[in-house]
């Protein structure tokens, strides 16, 4: 959200800029991840001694996973990533076997590479270890 407000612009002469898009859907999951965890389970779970319920506990951890991606999307490169992403989304949040989540985080960073590089040969960032 930050990026389609600051380097993107919302309005280009009365026109919307090329940053709108971004930066509304930002804000509608932004505003519907909110709703959910303040509206969703919460009332549900008074006894409880940690005050989250299990689905936000697991949305605030989804959305972890995505900010640390993001943080190391370039020093890691894009399939590498990626497959990290996919990893820990399985093994973590789904709680699916380690192997199967392994498993599933490398033959998708294999199809990024594959389509984006190799068949499309876009310039998708590689990490530290090709430079």
């Amino acid at each position: 959200m930050y990026e389609s407000c600051t380097v993107l612009s919302l309005f280009q002469f009365g026109q919307p800029g090329s940053g709108l898009l971004p930066f509304l859907l930002g804000l509608l999951v932004l505003i519907l991840s909110l709703t959910l965890i303040i509206t969703g389970e919460a009332a549900a779970v008074k006894d409880k001694a940690f005050p989250l319920p299990s689905s936000a506990l697991r949305l605030l951890l989804a959305v972890a996973l995505f900010v640390a991606s993001g943080l190391v999307f370039q020093f890691l490169g894009a399939p590498v990533t990626v497959g990290l992403l996919v990893t820990l989304w399985l093994t973590v949040l789904e709680r699916k076997k380690f192997w199967i989540g392994v498993a599933t985080g490398t033959i998708t960073a294999l199809c990024i590479w594959f389509v984006f590089c190799v068949c499309f040969q876009a310039q998708l960032p590689m990490g530290f270890w090709v430079r």
